[in-house]
């Protein structure tokens, strides 16, 4: 089942990668090259509440960050 889930289970991927960028962030397309999140499911996972504070879209881009850094981002740019 381990490895099953480590193939499939898409949320787990994004959850690893959000923990691995650590103090940074990354544009969508990044966050989906680094999970390994295929474009056909991608907004399916993207958008369960559980991802709610790990995003943050400005103007046409979305930013994918741990939640502290979501909202160093959203004190910047005024969006709190």
């Amino acid at each position: 089942m381990a490895q099953f889930r480590s193939e499939h289970d898409y949320a787990l991927k994004l959850r690893r990668a959000i923990t691995a960028l650590d103090d940074g962030y990354a544009t969508e397309q990044e966050m989906k090259d680094a999970a390994g999140v295929p474009n056909h499911v991608w907004r399916r996972y993207a958008e369960l509440p559980e991802f709610v504070e790990n995003r943050l879209k400005l103007r046409d881009v979305t930013y994918w960050a741990p939640a502290k850094i979501i909202r160093q981002m959203k004190e910047i740019v005024g969006a709190v």
